[in-house]
């Protein structure tokens, strides 16, 4: 879990409910190692493929230590799981999450993970700042579908008004002046549609960003991706 700013309330919920060992990340955050049954502390922070962290933060906190961020990969060596089966992987990472997305998903790494729970930043200080950074989440989204992840759940949350300031082709996927998006997603069968709106992998990333820019705008379509009839 990257991006617990100092709260293990979930992180906890996951060791009790589930029996999960539960590993949690933050940079900013100064808790001891073995923060609560089941729950073991890290002060590091997820630096994605392209996206300078240490230079995307929401205005209500500081710039963060370069020095504190590692890659998904690198984390994953110096805690020897390689390998290892991560059963749930929560990004909560302040707009580090389209380039970690990309690096997992269009390396195929994206395979050790059983599910993915993100926060989705669109914000100019929160790591869609440039043409570059919109080609980056392109990229990743093109590589989620590729590698047949669903949404299995999508909530709309805002941000504060000081981080509201948008690229122009951001301005053209978001839903209003605060947009923030929480998305649960899970890999689908391979017979299945991803998601509807967005072209196949093959199509190249900047025909995606020309259809945005000429306002085509993606369709959001869910799935029940779980065996159990019960909804939570």
């Amino acid at each position: 879990s990257f991006g617990i700013n100092g709260s293990t309330e979930w992180e906890e919920k996951m060791h009790e409910e589930f029996g999960c060992e539960v590993f949690a990340f933050d940079p900013t955050s100064k808790l001891p190692r073995d923060v609560a049954p089941g729950v073991t502390f890290h002060e590091i922070g997820l630096q994605g493929d392209e996206v300078d962290v240490s230079k995307t933060h929401s205005h209500q906190y500081d710039a963060l230590d370069a020095s504190k961020l590692l890659t998904l990969g690198e984390i994953i060596d110096q805690m020897g799981h390689t390998g290892r089966k991560i059963d749930v992987l929560r990004l909560d990472c302040e707009g580090c999450e389209w380039g970690v997305l990309k690096q997992l998903a269009c390396s195929g790494e994206s395979e050790l993970v059983e599910q993915l729970m993100v926060e989705m930043h669109f914000q100019k200080n929160l790591g869609l700042s440039t043409d570059e950074d919109i080609l980056t989440a392109a990229d990743a989204i093109a590589c989620l579908e590729r590698e047949h992840w669903g949404v299995a759940s999508m909530e709309v949350s805002g941000c504060g008004p000081a981080d509201a300031q948008y690229h122009e082709l951001a301005l053209k996927i978001i839903r209003g002046p605060f947009f923030l998006l929480y998305v649960t997603m899970k890999r689908l069968p391979e017979e299945q549609q991803v998601w509807h709106g967005y072209p196949n992998h093959a199509t190249s990333y900047a025909h995606i960003v020309s259809n945005v820019a000429n306002n085509v705008l993606p369709e959001y379509e869910t799935y029940d991706v779980y065996p159990t009839k019960e909804k939570d």
